[in-house]
């Protein structure tokens, strides 16, 4: 399996690519004098929105990632970007002013639930089985079980 030596520096190339491209569709599709004009027209906010997008959501954010799937196994790591929504509903409250409602705080206990059962439960579920001097068996078309090897039971 190909693995980038460092997920960084994969990061910020994956970063300084794609706007090329991109500004060119934008003047075939929209027309030059239309990105001129916007870029002219930008005030201060909107470029420390842009600051903040390019550095802490894209570079900062997407570097750690890399890092972390470099260092930990993908099963270990990615579970975890289901927090995006759920640290993305109080930040759209304290930032904006958003309206945080009855459905939202459900999905994100939801999310907060299955994030729950499927990094500490599960960890804890296997350490019991260790513990026990058993091993989780799985078999095709079954649900895992555990196998005692001491007494030769299930």
């Amino acid at each position: 399996m190909a693995q980038p030596d460092d997920g960084f520096r994969v990061t910020i190339w994956s970063c300084l690519i794609p706007p090329v491209p991109l500004f060119l569709l934008s003047i075939a599709t929209e027309g030059a004098d239309r990105g001129i004009t916007a870029i002219a027209d930008a005030d201060i906010t909107t470029w420390l929105a842009l600051g903040y997008v390019v550095v802490f959501a894209t570079i900062l954010a997407l570097g750690v990632w890399s890092m972390l799937l470099g260092r930990y196994p993908a099963h270990k790591v990615v579970p975890f970007a289901l927090l995006i929504p759920v640290v993305g509903i109080p930040t759209g409250w304290l930032v904006e002013g958003d309206v945080v409602t009855l459905p939202m705080l459900a999905g994100a206990l939801v999310l907060l639930a299955g994030l729950y059962f499927v990094t500490i439960r599960a960890r804890v579920d296997r350490d019991t089985v260790a513990s026990k001097g058993m091993s989780v068996v799985l078999r095709r078309s079954s649900t895992p079980r555990a196998v005692d090897h001491r007494a030769g039971t299930t």
